[in-house]
């Protein structure tokens, strides 16, 4: 009997840490999931047309978030873009930059930090994930681009 909206059956729930999980079901989807383990999930696979908003966010918006957005700019599926953190970065990162993003890379832990202070209400029914890239390379530092296709390409395709 799957459970209402989910199409999750009973079996497949387990606890862990004293909190419900929704374990997959093979024959399910990605973009029939909304939610595991209490996050937030991509409500369509990106793989399958319709496009996931996607927001980089780093420090400055000069190197890492930027290089990115490049990267990842044109993918079929994905609406891209960049920011930054701090109050002098070359693109600051507003609410509405926020409210329209489905998916949030950070670049760092302290990235994530500030921005969960700076806008927790809005980040409540986000993805917020962080990459831990540290500030050490160069724009569109090829070294860079490998680090970013190995930790964000399988996030998009997981929905994870």
């Amino acid at each position: 009997m799957p459970l209402a909206g989910h199409g999750l059956r009973p079996a497949l729930l387990r606890r862990r840490a004293g909190r419900p999980q929704l374990k997959r079901d093979p024959g399910l989807r990605p973009a029939l999931l909304r939610r595991r383990a209490g996050r937030p999930q991509l409500k369509r696979d990106p793989l399958d047309g319709g496009n996931v908003r996607v927001l980089f966010l780093c420090g400055q918006n000069r190197i890492r978030s930027p290089t990115a957005e490049r990267v990842f700019d044109g993918r079929p599926g994905l609406e891209v873009e960049s920011a930054g953190l701090n109050h002098d970065a070359q693109v600051a990162v507003t609410p509405e930059m926020i409210a329209k993003a489905e998916v949030i890379f950070v670049m760092e832990k302290r990235h994530l930090n500030k921005l969960s202070k700076r806008f927790r209400a809005q980040l409540r029914s986000k993805r917020v994930i962080c990459l831990n890239i540290p500030d050490e390379f160069e724009y569109m530092q090829p070294e860079l681009i490998s680090l970013l296709e190995t930790r964000v390409t399988p996030r998009l395709r997981s929905g994870a």
